[in-house]
């Protein structure tokens, strides 16, 4: 993708999700608290399923869609098993650590 202001957006339509996913920004038992309960279940869903949309986001952010998939799948896992779980792995993928197309050498019967 040539055009960075485009691409630039796209990847925080990601970062927002992996926010919403993690619950970054909101605070438990807060006043917002059953909204970003919300958010979280539907941005969740929306990683989970990884449908059309979500593959058009990743795409047009720079990015494979599964590897987006995996690697925000395998924090929330990694997440629900140990508070001390760090997101930078996948900050560091919506920063540009893994563009379209490079490094993933996932099998390509991996279902997304």
């Amino acid at each position: 993708m040539s055009n960075m202001p485009e691409r630039a957006l796209w990847i925080a339509v990601l970062h927002r999700a992996v926010e919403d996913v993690f619950g970054i920004g909101t605070q438990r038992g807060g006043p917002d608290a059953k909204g970003a309960d919300l958010d979280r279940d539907r941005a969740l869903q929306w990683v989970l399923r990884g449908g059309p949309d979500f593959r058009d986001v990743c795409e047009m952010a720079g990015f494979e869609a599964r590897t987006v998939r995996r690697v925000i799948l395998s924090g929330w896992a990694a997440r629900r098993e140990t508070a001390s779980f760090a997101l930078q792995d996948i900050f560091a993928l919506l920063k540009g650590g893994e563009q379209h197309g490079e490094g993933d050498n996932e099998s390509q019967a991996e279902t997304a």
